[in-house]
């Protein structure tokens, strides 16, 4: 259970590295392509979290 915590924990923090990138980039594909990451992200943290 620790270990998942963990898991979710840093995945959360790579959400919002993700999203501050997107806020901060100036080039428009890249930007969306991080908050694309960030999206898929959650979702990967969302099924984990229902396990």
């Amino acid at each position: 259970m620790a270990h998942r915590l963990e898991v979710l924990i840093v995945i959360q923090a790579e959400i919002q590295h993700c999203r501050f990138l997107a806020d901060h980039m100036p080039d428009p594909k890249a930007a969306e392509r991080a908050r694309q990451l960030a999206d898929d992200l959650e979702r990967w943290a969302r099924e984990l979290d229902l396990e």
